[in-house]
């Protein structure tokens, strides 16, 4: 399975082939040659999108998981599943406006990633996740001390600078993650709950951040937006920053 979004993440549709069907909790189920939708995974939720079949459209439900490989199913009665199968043609189509968005926040929270490693101390990442709604994401971070006011703001003013640089975010392959560890150097970053074995896909951008990641990107940082703060709390040594990002960027 050829899972375009992790190598074109502006790709919108593809014709595709059928490698199976079946049915799954009553819903027609489809396991394709190429995948263009991004399962939900590492705080980026589900892509949306349709699948046209012998001329018919057909709207997703989710995205499944299952042995290694990710399937769509479908949001109908079963049906199809007895009418394709091995080696016929799907049409997929990309819900391009959540994807956008998708993409934004999450480039967002590279950038503001970034941003905090410079601005406190003893900083290490613990995650993030988008809301179901794309309205708001997270990102939560471990410290030393509670951060100020002051540097929250300073987290975002940096954020702004990045943003506003042009600055180019690409994707990079390595054999291992020692490998990437080696060529990141000082950018480079990790949960240290993330346990990666074989293959790591790196997202980088430019000089400034270098994270494993399997979700999708802008691939500019102009694209993103303001990033504008939604709240932020602090218990014990997490700290986690609420954020969501506005269509416009101020030159």
């Amino acid at each position: 399975m050829q899972r375009i979004y992790l190598t074109d993440s502006n790709r919108r549709e593809v014709e595709t082939t059928i490698n199976s069907a079946s049915v799954f909790e009553g819903k027609t189920e489809l396991e394709c040659e190429d995948l263009l939708f991004h399962p939900a995974g590492g705080g980026q939720p589900d892509d949306f999108g349709s699948v046209v079949v012998q001329g018919k459209t057909y709207n997703i439900a989710k995205l499944r998981k299952h042995k290694g490989a990710t399937r769509i199913v479908l949001d109908d009665d079963g049906t199809l599943a007895n009418e394709t199968g091995f080696g016929e043609t799907a049409l997929c189509l990309l819900d391009w406006k959540r994807r956008q968005r998708l993409m934004r926040l999450h480039s967002a929270a590279h950038v503001l990633m970034a941003s905090a490693r410079k601005t406190v101390t003893g900083y290490i990442p613990s995650g993030m996740q988008i809301a179901d709604d794309l309205e708001t994401a997270i990102i939560r971070f471990k410290r030393d001390q509670e951060p100020s006011k002051a540097q929250i703001e300073q987290i975002f003013l940096l954020a702004a600078e990045i943003v506003r640089g042009k600055h180019e975010i690409s994707s990079l392959q390595f054999p291992t993650l020692e490998a990437a560890q080696t060529e990141g150097k000082d950018l480079f970053r990790i949960d240290p709950a993330v346990q990666l074995k074989g293959e790591v896909r790196i997202v980088k951008i430019n000089n400034i951040d270098f994270n494993p990641c399997g979700g999708t990107h802008v691939q500019n940082t102009i694209e993103i937006g303001n990033i504008e703060l939604v709240s932020s709390k602090s218990v014990d040594q997490l700290t986690e920053i609420q954020y969501s990002v506005n269509p416009i960027c101020a030159a």
